[in-house]
């Protein structure tokens, strides 16, 4: 088996809460960084920038210049990034043009709703080509298909990602432009949350065992 992975990115599960402050991610960012043997090259730090924090009067170009971040994470269903609103396409430009001038990654969200299918940020990645952008799940896996395919500057990962799809991407052609992504701690809620009562759940550090024999096995197919 060939090296599975080099580095790791993050960002803050915080982020998920209705009533999320942006000094709540900060301070979880911080924690995180103080407690992990890190540098720039190997633990990469993503500012998943949510719209309250505008909101809240945190200027985003503030924000992700206070931490080392090396990318940027964007959540179209949980924090309804709606394009028909002038703010919030406001603040969508300033994040994407910032990303292109710092050479910074954006990682987005995917699913089957429709507010978070692949395409929804497809002018972003037309408007601003030098970005490099990940489809996190490559979620609908057809239309994630296409725009991994269609733009050199679009990539996928396997977070959540069934292996059935994985095949299909690699019997594609695509595998080179697959990064491999577990969405750990998230593995580990969802498996909890909806284990049947006859299956055992998993601690943390267990399903942080089972997810990381996943990535290993993944990357395995993508080497072949």
């Amino acid at each position: 088996m060939e090296k599975c992975t080099e580095g790791l990115c993050f960002s803050s599960t915080t982020t998920c809460k209705d009533d999320v402050s942006y000094s709540e991610v900060e301070k979880e960012i911080n924690n995180a960084l103080a407690h992990i043997p890190w540098s720039p090259e190997t633990v990469r730090p993503f500012l998943w920038y949510a719209p309250v924090f505008d909101g809240q009067g945190v200027d985003f170009e503030r924000a992700v210049r206070n931490l080392p971040y090396k990318g940027i994470k964007l959540h179209p269903l949980a924090h309804h990034w709606d394009l028909d609103n002038k703010n919030l396409l406001d603040v969508l430009h300033k994040i994407f043009g910032y990303a292109r001038e710092n050479k910074l990654p954006i990682l987005i969200h995917t699913g089957h709703s429709g507010i978070d299918a692949a395409g929804k940020f497809s002018g972003f990645f037309l408007k601003y080509p030098e970005t490099e952008y990940i489809l996190a799940h490559c979620r609908p896996l057809n239309e994630a298909i296409s725009l991994i395919r269609t733009y050199p500057n679009v990539y996928g990962d396997t977070a959540f990602l069934p292996e059935a799809d994985l095949q299909i991407i690699i019997e594609e052609g695509l595998s080179h432009k697959i990064m491999l992504g577990s969405d750990f701690p998230v593995t580990n809620y969802f498996r909890n949350k909806y284990t049947p009562e006859n299956r055992e759940t998993l601690s943390l550090g267990e399903q942080y065992a089972d997810d990381f024999k996943q990535l290993q096995h993944y990357n395995d197919l993508l080497q072949i």
